[in-house]
């Protein structure tokens, strides 16, 4: 049972077969898992072989831990980190028995196993996913300082969509003549610096977005207030996205197009559109 890390009234460890009972007990409470999509347990021999299958730790090094009350041992429930491989993410999830809840231990750990993350393997971004519903468990995300990007389908749910950026990380806004640099570096190399201004810069309605690594400008990209024929509904443009060469494979151009997304919901855009240069059409696929 080896302790990963401790906050103020507890401590975070990797489960044991000790933790059957506990999960079982937890798991078949239906308020508990109301909004997980899991199961309840048949019974303790079913917990029992989820716990001995559970082989996270081995093959990413991280998962789910057991919050254990620092002064009594006593299982409250679990927190951790989760790997999604179709979306390619980390997302951060917690489960408390009842009698835990409203007294702040989900918040307690979720805040100690994000700067974990963010320390121990240095994730550009943690994420966390809950159904519309579940106010009490994004109320806890919000706290924690993750921030809502949107809605979307998980899982086949209706689920809002949070994120929380690596500390050395900052994605703000800008003006257009902060993107020039990254524009001419990237998009128009060997081309005049007037080629770098683009037909709406200026307009009020355009926001320009720059993601800043250990406060240098890395990324950058424009979306407009802007048209296509081709598609019915409100629309923004994005144009000019463009990462350093430096800074490249390291998910950048990813955590922009999510600032995006988030920028079109809050202008109830239906339509995010844009022009891909073919080279770039699978890294948008993916998303």
């Amino acid at each position: 049972m080896r302790v990963i890390l401790e906050t103020e009234r507890t401590f975070l460890r990797e489960f044991s077969q000790e933790d059957a009972g506990d999960f079982y007990e937890m798991n078949n409470d239906p308020e508990v898992i109301k909004y997980t999509g899991d199961p309840p347990f048949s019974n303790i021999h079913a917990a029992s072989e989820f716990i001995k299958s559970y082989n996270t730790y081995s093959v990413f090094g991280y998962g789910r831990w057991a919050v254990c009350d620092k002064f009594t041992n006593e299982f409250l429930g679990f927190c951790g980190l989760k790997f999604h491989p179709k979306e390619n993410l980390v997302e951060i999830g917690y489960r408390l028995k009842r009698k835990y809840w409203g007294k702040g231990y989900a918040t307690e750990s979720t805040i100690a196993v994000i700067k974990y993350g963010f320390k121990k393997f240095n994730f550009n971004a943690i994420y966390g996913f809950v159904e519309n519903l579940n106010t009490a468990s994004y109320n806890v995300l919000i706290k924690c300082g993750l921030e809502l990007l949107f809605k979307t389908k998980h899982d086949g749910k209706s689920v809002r969509f949070y994120r929380v950026l690596h500390p050395d990380i900052k994605i703000k806004a800008i003006n257009a003549e902060e993107t020039i640099s990254v524009r001419h570096a990237v998009l128009r190399p060997g081309k005049s610096i007037s080629s770098c201004n683009f037909e709406g810069d200026q307009l009020e309605s355009t926001v320009h977005f720059g993601l800043f690594a250990k406060n240098k400008l890395a990324a950058i990209a424009s979306f407009y207030e802007k048209k296509n024929p081709l598609f019915n509904g409100s629309q923004i443009q994005l144009r000019g996205m463009a990462v350093l060469e430096n800074y490249k494979a390291k998910g950048f151009g990813r955590l922009l197009l999510e600032t995006g997304e988030q920028l079109a919901t809050q202008k109830k855009s239906t339509i995010l559109w844009f022009n891909a240069r073919i080279a770039a059409i699978p890294f948008y696929e993916k998303y």
